[in-house]
Order: structure tokens, then C-alpha cells, then sequence
């Protein structure tokens, strides 16, 4: 797959600010270069979070709903990122990692 892919984080069931400003720039980019955006969102009971982070730019969703992904750990979110980055192969991979100033 070439294209632009985003991981969206969340927190509590809340999409955090900076992972959607970086998904709102992505799309810009998609469009701009042609260029297909897919957001990637981990957690557990996130449906409710499907609609809302589609409204910023990603054009295909992937999410992984997991009881063991109800709170954030690097080891899980780590193995599971690499996967799906090694599967979909995306052109260009945006990542802002919890805990960085912005988040």
C-alpha cells in the first residue's frame, strides 16, 4: 500500500488533540499528492471514537478493539503498530508517541 498512515491516539475513550491535528494534516497532504490516509486507532470500546475520527481525514480506519488495550502499553501498542506497518506498508507513517509535548 503506498499512502500516508496515521496512529490516532486516545485516550479514556477520548481522541486526543494532537493526534487529530496530525491526521487533519495527513489528510491535507492525501489530497494534495493523491495519496490515500488511514488512520489507525487502538483501545478497547472504541466504536463510539469510529465516526468521530473519521470526520479528520483518513479515508480507510483500522481498529484494533482489545480488552488488553485498555490502558496504553508500550510493548502491546509496539507489536501491534509494527504488524500492521509491516502488513500495509504505507508510503509515509505519521506518529506522535504519548507522553511527547503536543499530547
Amino acid at each position: 500500500m503506498e499512502g500516508i498512515s496515521v496512529f490516532i491516539e486516545q485516550d479514556n475513550g477520548e481522541l486526543e488533540r494532537a493526534s487529530l491535528e496530525v491526521l487533519t494534516r495527513a489528510g491535507e497532504l492525501g489530497r494534495k499528492f493523491s495519496e490515500e490516509v488511514l488512520g489507525i486507532l487502538l483501545g478497547h470500546e472504541v466504536d463510539n471514537l469510529v465516526k468521530e475520527s473519521s470526520k479528520y481525514g483518513a479515508d480507510k480506519l483500522i481498529v484494533v478493539d482489545h480488552p488488553d488495550l485498555m490502558h496504553y502499553n508500550s510493548d502491546t501498542y509496539t507489536e501491534i503498530m509494527a504488524y500492521l506497518i509491516n502488513k500495509y506498508r504505507p508510503g509515509t507513517y505519521c506518529y506522535q508517541p504519548p507522553g511527547t509535548p503536543g499530547t
